[in-house]
């Protein structure tokens, strides 16, 4: 995972993600840009 990595060489630990999850798809807008707000409903469905 090339974003792990890159955090790892180039961030401070307290600045590194605690957690990753690798999703097959982001819910999108008509304009493209990623819906925050649907987010957390994704993670309750999981």
């Amino acid at each position: 995972m090339a974003a792990i990595q890159f955090a790892q060489s180039g961030l401070a630990r307290y600045k590194q993600q605690r957690l990753y999850r690798h999703m097959v798809a982001l819910s999108g807008g008509v304009n493209g840009k990623i819906l925050r707000r649907a987010l957390p409903d994704q993670f309750k469905a999981n």
